[in-house]
This record gives structure tokens, sequence and C-alpha cells, in this order.
């Protein structure tokens, strides 16, 4: 059995990161223009690299700007890319000004079991199934 490669992607550049605002599901509107280019280049580079080494599974959040980011990167790779909602960043209460080196905690989800709820999620399976779609 040959090992498993896990490759993390983050989004493309989103409207709320030009704002510098930490949005979450709630303040996250979607990808700049500047933002569906990068995910275009990721996506060519996937394909290429799909063509060597095939992907056998993808998925995503459902935060606007990781699911329009998986959008333009099933298109270049003819790949379903499902919502696993155990993937998702902290659930921000509101949107807020991202401060450099302040950590004000207005989350209903902390970084912590944002984290576990991620890991418990990925150790679980590599299957569609495991991820309750």
């Amino acid at each position: 059995m040959s090992p498993t490669r896990l490759i993390l992607v983050r989004h493309g550049q989103a409207h709320c990161n030009v704002a510098r605002v930490i949005g979450g599901r709630r303040g996250c509107t979607s990808l700049t223009e500047h933002g569906r280019h990068q995910a275009r280049l990721l996506g060519d580079r996937l394909r290429a690299d799909h063509t060597e080494q095939p992907l056998t599974a993808a998925y995503t959040t459902p935060v606007p700007r990781t699911r329009e980011t998986a959008d333009i990167i099933t298109d270049a790779l003819a790949l379903p890319i499902p919502t696993v909602n155990d993937l998702r960043e902290p659930d921000y209460v509101r949107p807020r000004p991202w401060l450099s080196g302040h950590r004000r905690r207005s989350t209903t989800d902390s970084g912590d079991r944002c984290c576990q709820r991620v890991v418990t999620c990925c150790a679980t399976s590599a299957t569609p199934s495991a991820f309750n779609l």
C-alpha cells in the first residue's frame, strides 16, 4: 500500500482579506478577482500533479471563499469536492478587524476545539463516507 499524500490548500484572496477583517462564515463574501486567478493557477498545478499521481479525494469547508476556491479547482481536476462541515475554521460570532498581536475571543468555537474537530475528521478515514456527507 502506498503512503497517503495530504495536500492542504488555503483559499484564494477574499474580500475580507483585503478589508483586513476576520470574516468567518458570517462575514465572508467571496473571492476577489485576484483570488479567483490564484485558484485557477492552483487548479492548473494540481491538474499537472494529478496526471502523475492521481488525487482520489478532495474536500472543502462551508465557508464561501473556500467553496468558491474548491469550485474553481473542481473545474481543473474534474474531481468532485464535497463540503465537509467539520473541516471549518473557528466560527466567529461577528466579523471583526484583524488586529496584529492581539487575541480576542469572540468565537463560539475555540481554536483548540477547532483543531481537535479537524484532526478527528481527517484521522477518521480517507473515504467520503467517513465524513458523513
